[in-house]
């Protein structure tokens, strides 16, 4: 019984096969072969696109010439702006300065400026100095051996006018404790320098010279207010001679002054950055 069973069951199952078989013919194994080139090209595509992007992206070359190109983006804001922001403001300087190319006498005084930005870079000042001056010891020193030193020339003032340009700014670090920004300009300006003038002959008289100057100097910012500012100051004039009535003068000579200001600047209105 179970022999014949099994022989049943193989007689089924080769008759299903047959019939399977005799049906499929070669239409189905071309699509079978289509549907195998398929995936297999598929397969491929993706393999390189896998391969292009394990590649590192290639640079794209640019010259010098090409960033002028470039769109500006007027929304962005930069960071590295100026902290002293001087545009459309007044500036207040007060200071002390001393003459450093005279010999025999020590030339002090006071200094006061005021000045306007009308940018960054540009801007203009005007200068008040009033001086004294004393005999340094080299000076008391051949006195007391009968030699007389006179100062032909012995400044007492001056005023005038200058135009400044501000091209410099930055920052530094002060003894590793904090970072000072700073400008660094340079000026030329006209003025007249007040003096007492002595010629050849003895005879004394006053001079209210007309002065041209050139200038340099720097500003470390201590707040977006105040600053710390020194100055170089060269001046060159003429002295014109009014001696008193009755004496001729045969003064003749052309004379510069060298000054160093020392001082603090302040700044007003207040800042709108």
């Amino acid at each position: 019984m179970r022999f014949f069973l099994a022989i049943c069951l193989f007689g089924s199952h080769l008759f299903f096969y047959n019939n399977v078989m005799a049906q499929s013919g070669p239409e189905d194994e071309i699509e079978l072969d289509e549907i195998e080139a398929y995936l297999e090209s598929d397969e491929q595509t993706v393999q390189r696109a896998r391969a292009r992007s394990l590649q590192p992206a290639k640079k794209k070359e640019t010259t010098i010439a090409d960033l002028a190109n470039l769109a500006p983006f007027s929304d962005i804001a930069v960071i590295q702006k100026r902290y002293l922001m001087k545009t459309e403001r007044f500036e207040i300087f007060a200071g002390g300065t001393a003459l450093m190319n005279d010999a025999f006498f020590n030339n002090m005084g006071g200094v006061l400026k005021l000045g306007y930005y009308f940018s960054e870079k540009w801007g203009v000042e005007g200068s008040l100095f009033v001086l004294s001056s004393k005999e340094k010891e080299v000076t008391q020193s051949l006195s007391d051996r009968g030699v007389v030193t006179n100062s032909l020339v012995t400044p007492k003032g001056f005023y005038g006018a200058d135009i400044k340009w501000v091209p410099i700014y930055g920052k530094m670090a002060f003894f590793d404790n904090r970072i000072v920004p700073f400008d660094l300009y340079f000026s030329v300006g006209f003025g007249f320098t007040q003096s007492d003038v002595e010629d050849d002959s003895g005879n004394a008289g006053t001079s209210s010279s007309p002065t041209f100057k050139v200038g340099t100097g720097q500003k470390f910012a201590i707040s977006k207010s105040f600053a710390f500012r020194w100055d170089f100051s060269w001046h060159f004039f003429k002295p014109d001679v009014v001696l008193e009535e009755g004496q001729e003068s045969n003064f003749n000579g052309t004379f510069n002054n060298l000054f160093l200001l020392v001082g603090f600047s302040y700044f007003l209105p207040e800042s709108r950055l």
